[in-house]
């Protein structure tokens, strides 16, 4: 009788047992844990998964749409902490892509906590974040602490969950729309103008952009350029000075060859000309040796009298700098006549353009890459990226 009893105890307790075992081991609690997330995403389907937002989702055209006039009930919204923050940040920012629509559901990866919500995101859409809010001043100590980064008025938080894995917490407001376009082009690395309409169709290979800024009037460097821009131009200057900005480099450069090997040969015969012309090409050599514009003021004095210059002159002088670098013999003629009248408006346009770019761009601290430094930037570009909540709250 006693046995029997014994044995009924045992049998009882051997399945209990056996699972204490089976969570005791590292197996055995992976099989638990996603036992329990399965069980949770079944009662609560929105537990389990996890939203998608691509760049290819974001339609064309502006990026943003107010949908108050009151920009402190849209895009100047202040960051509000809370679990999903991130919607009065980056998706107000972003308004035009639309989160209900059937954008791409996942299954929410193991690492996700399943209490907690996120939105998964490319590694363009945090840039095009960064472009839309980073307005201000780019501090010296722009880098708060070892992951947290700021752009003016946008911050960046960064939490290394594995080596592939990123979680993202955003704080910024916007103060000007762009086109899907424009951020397209900031994040490839062309001139970061916050008027896309300044240089349109700009080609970054060539020089138009610089006298289009030349001519810019009135002209301030807040209201023409972003505080920050993405180094993505490499270009081989023939020098190890310049470790940066090879998008205006290049540029600026050209600029020079067509002053010294267009204009210059053009005009050797003519003694009024060809002086302005070399005062013109050696403040540019000033400024391609010290990498500053200070002094050029000094050395540029042109003798020739300007004459204003009508809006169909302005866009012959972009033309012309965005053409070849060259002129045939037989153009000189031709060339001096035609561009005789426009010699004073043409070398302010280049030499105006070249000194604004080198006094955006001349000191460091500007540069996306330069900010997150090479291990960020590799992680982010390489990772999964997911936005949480407030860290307090995640």
């Amino acid at each position: 009788m006693a046995d029997s009893l014994w044995s009924s105890i045992l049998g009882a307790t051997a399945v209990p047992l056996g699972l204490i075992g089976l969570f005791a081991t590292e197996r055995g609690g992976k099989f638990v844990s996603n036992a329990s997330r399965s069980v949770r995403a079944t009662f609560r389907p929105n537990d389990g998964q996890v939203q998608l937002c691509t760049w290819d989702e974001v339609p064309l055209g502006p990026v943003h749409v107010c949908t108050d006039p009151r920009s402190s009930y849209c895009h100047g919204k202040q960051h509000v902490g809370g679990p999903l923050c991130w919607e009065d940040t980056f998706l107000t920012l972003l308004n035009q892509w639309n989160p209900l629509m059937p954008h791409h559901i996942n299954k929410k990866p193991a690492y996700l906590p399943m209490a907690k919500s996120f939105l998964q995101i490319e590694y363009k859409l945090l840039l095009s974040f960064i472009f839309l809010s980073a307005r201000g001043t780019i501090r010296s100590n722009y880098r708060q602490a070892r992951n947290t980064f700021e752009f003016g008025q946008a911050k960046i938080n960064i939490q290394e969950v594995r080596s592939d894995v990123l979680f993202i917490h955003l704080e910024g407001v916007m103060e000007d729309s762009f086109t899907k376009k424009h951020l397209e082009n900031l994040i490839n690395g062309h001139p970061p103008f916050i008027d896309e309409g300044l240089a349109p169709g700009v080609n970054v290979h060539r020089a138009g952009w610089i006298t289009a800024l030349g001519m810019k009037e009135p002209y301030e460097e807040k209201t023409t350029f972003l505080p920050i821009y993405s180094d993505q131009i490499r270009y081989e200057r023939g020098t190890d000075k310049a470790k940066r900005g090879y998008v205006f480099w290049r540029s600026m450069d050209r600029v020079y060859r067509i002053l010294v090997e267009v204009w210059a040969v053009a005009f050797s015969s003519d003694s009024d000309a060809l002086k302005d012309i070399q005062i013109a090409i050696k403040a540019l050599e000033v400024i391609r040796q010290h990498e500053t514009e200070s002094g050029v003021e000094h050395i540029l004095k042109l003798t020739t009298s300007p004459l204003p210059a009508s809006p169909q002159l302005e866009q012959k002088i972009i033309e012309h700098f965005n053409g070849k670098p060259t002129l045939n013999e037989s153009e000189g003629p031709g060339f001096r006549a035609e561009w005789r009248p426009a010699l004073r408006n043409v070398l302010e346009a280049a030499t105006t353009g070249c000194i604004r770019c080198i006094g955006y761009f001349k000191n460091g601290g500007r540069e996306i890459e330069q900010i997150f430094g090479p291990t960020w930037m590799k992680k982010l570009r390489e990772s999964d990226l997911y936005l949480r909540g407030c860290p307090k709250q995640t």
